[in-house]
């Protein structure tokens, strides 16, 4: 949830600073995607926790 907040903000910075000019949509593009991926990242790394988890405690 943090990273998804963090995440956000970030993209929120590069929207405003980078809005005008090509350079800076490029820029603004790869930010963005950047975020998503950290925030792609996080989630796929708390499911595997949890499927972990969930094998764990089947085994036992």
């Amino acid at each position: 949830m943090v990273v998804l907040i963090f995440g956000l903000l970030i993209a929120e910075i590069w929207f405003d600073i980078l809005e005008e000019g090509v350079f800076g949509k490029i820029l603004m593009t790869a930010g963005l995607v950047i975020v998503l991926d950290i925030i792609v990242l996080a989630i796929l790394r708390d499911v595997k926790q949890e499927s972990d988890q969930t094998d764990k405690d089947l085994i036992q």
